[in-house]
């Protein structure tokens, strides 16, 4: 995908229709073809050339879209940066990718400019917002740039085009490389399964310094949607956002939407406009999808799986078969190969558990600047996702968690998201986690941590009385920790190694 030609296409479809919300502003796809051009000329002003690194270190706003598509637009690489990110991580990030350029906000600048001076290729800071120190650059002057030229880069297919962080839930992140060909995928998976006509709004509530903020940037293009952009992933915020703005649908991981069904006043709030949820990211437990469509009737709920270093989509869900599949993730996209394997590598019977990998031309280039890790998950074309699956008669896969997450206790192989899909069936529980921790006489025995619904009290004993209802004995947590809150990650996905001490 070009995206300055995608830009350009969206404008002579769309012109007058809204293609971006942020609070009070909004953007057409005419005046952001013009915009983002302003901003790609003043890029080129400083000294921007294809295929140079421009880090964005943004919260959620329409300065990160913006930003993006100049970016895109006159070739270079966007590096979006999770603005949870600090200190060393941060700084490491930064001095790896070398960036010509970096896009903060007044809020964020406070984070990078302890060590600015130790970046040696950055030329430029740039700040969006209205409080703009001196010595750093105003993305407004360069959004209200005089155009000197159409800027449209004759980018190739296999030229690198995103470097996407990842958000370390598994250790250092690393930064994935995807180029402009991987830009393509996502709207054909989507439109593979279902189509969602020009003019729909679409809400974007996960981190869009993650994949969720280029594909969605991408899709509405492609595509002619409106979407809504919010700062906060807050209950109160995204039904208001909603309703203003009769978002049709959204994707987002299972914590959100468990907070949407949680959430004590979503009755006062019109969201009869939302058609369409997909739950994505993480194995999502079959009574949350139940639980969600009854609190939200007439929406249709689904769900699919991807990686970041799949660009992202593996599989998603035949919209006519949603009831009879519940709790897959799907079959496979368009133009992707899934294989379940056992730690040899051998593929195994239909109906037993594996790591699932894939192959197609939506796996990622690698990572950057790592050849060993690349070499560790790349073998003969196939990506080893990690992830722990199997596959049905009908071809359907299921997703029963990371293969990192499985605990051996007493030489057994228990895979946390079963035990956490029990836990979740509990109509006082709001949030579950398991994990395994090291255990002097056993070895590693089961923690489950978690978090009740609000105003509702839960002992240990009768968690382990309600576990020895439904699973093996084998299974049952040995220790039970009632939180507040489980540690997330900057996506919204539950942070495991916050729960090991």
């Amino acid at each position: 995908m070009n995206i300055g030609l995608a830009l350009k296409d969206a404008q002579a479809k769309w012109p007058d229709d809204i293609a971006i919300w942020f609070k009070d502003r909004s953007y057409t796809f005419r005046s952001l073809n013009q915009v983002t051009n302003n901003l790609a000329n003043f890029f080129t002003d400083l000294g921007l050339k294809r295929g140079d690194p421009v880090a964005l270190f943004l919260p959620n706003s329409d300065y990160f879209a913006l930003a993006y598509y100049a970016i895109m637009r006159m070739g270079g690489i966007a590096v979006p940066l999770d603005i949870r990110f600090r200190g060393t991580e941060l700084k490491d990030i930064l001095i790896e990718v070398k960036p010509k350029v970096l896009v903060v906000s007044d809020s964020t600048l406070q984070f990078v400019s302890p060590f600015l001076r130790e970046l040696s290729s950055l030329k430029h800071v740039l700040v969006a917002g209205e409080k703009v120190s001196s010595g750093y650059l105003s993305l407004d002057e360069g959004l209200n740039f005089t155009s000197r030229q159409d800027i449209i880069a004759p980018v190739g297919p296999h030229n690198d085009c995103l470097y996407l962080y990842t958000s370390g839930s598994t250790g250092t992140p690393k930064g994935v490389v995807l180029c402009y060909h991987h830009l393509d995928y996502f709207p054909e998976s989507i439109n593979s399964i279902i189509h969602i006509p020009p003019g729909h709004v679409t809400l974007m509530p996960l981190p869009m310094g993650h994949i969720s903020g280029p594909l969605c940037c991408n899709f509405l293009l492609t595509n002619g949607l409106s979407m809504v952009i919010v700062d906060r992933i807050r209950p109160d915020t995204l039904l208001s956002a909603i309703e203003r703005y009769n978002v049709n649908w959204f994707w987002a991981v299972p914590p959100i939407f468990a907070m949407l069904v949680q959430a004590k006043d979503r009755e006062k709030y019109d969201v009869s406009s939302l058609k369409l949820i997909a739950m994505m990211g993480m194995t999502v437990p079959v009574s949350l999808m139940d639980a969600f469509e009854r609190a939200f009737p007439g929406v249709m709920v689904i769900q699919g799986y991807g990686l970041t270093e799949t660009s992202p989509l593996v599989t998603l869900p035949d919209i006519n078969w949603l009831k009879e599949k519940m709790g897959s993730i799907g079959k496979a996209v368009p133009r992707i190969e899934i294989k379940i394997v056992d730690d040899e590598g051998n593929e195994v019977p239909k109906g037993e558990i594996g790591e699932l990998i894939v192959c197609g031309p939506q796996v990622m280039k690698g990572y950057y600047k790592k050849p060993d890790l690349t070499a560790k998950v790349i073998h003969d074309g196939w990506f080893y996702t990690g992830d722990m699956a199997r596959v049905d008669e009908d071809g359907y896969y299921y997703h029963v968690g990371r293969k990192d997450d499985m605990i051996i206790t007493g030489g057994l192989n228990v895979f946390p998201a079963e035990i956490e899909n029990v836990l979740h069936q509990h109509p006082d529980i709001a949030e579950a986690a398991v994990v395994g921790i090291p255990h002097s006489m056993r070895g590693t025995v089961i923690k489950a941590a978690i978090v009740p619904v609000l105003g509702r009290n839960l002992t240990k004993r009768e968690l382990r009385d309600f576990c020895k209802r439904h699973l093996a004995t084998y299974k049952i947590p040995q220790q039970f920790v009632i939180m507040d809150a489980l540690p997330k990650t900057g996506t919204g996905k539950i942070f495991r190694q916050g729960l090991t001490d």
